[in-house]
C-alpha cells in the first residue's frame, strides 16, 4: 500500500513580509499539535489561521 503525498505550499507567491508575534507556552503547544494534525509546519498553520480568522472578521464588519 502506498500513501499518496499531496504537495503543499507554504503559501502563496508573493508573499515575503514577515510578522513575529508571542504566544504563551499553551498557544505553542496547541499550534503545534494542530500543525502536526494537518502535516503543516507551524508558520503555515499560522499563517492559515489568520487569513482564516481575517476572513471570518470581515464577514462580521
Amino acid at each position: 500500500m502506498t500513501t499518496k503525498t499531496i504537495p503543499r505550499s507554504p503559501s502563496p507567491r508573493g508573499c515575503s513580509v514577515p510578522l513575529m508575534t508571542h504566544l504563551t507556552p499553551e498557544e505553542r503547544a496547541q499550534l503545534v499539535k494542530m500543525a502536526d494534525q494537518e502535516a503543516r509546519s507551524m508558520s503555515a498553520m499560522a499563517r492559515l489561521l489568520i487569513v482564516q480568522g481575517m476572513q471570518r472578521y470581515q464577514a462580521q464588519a
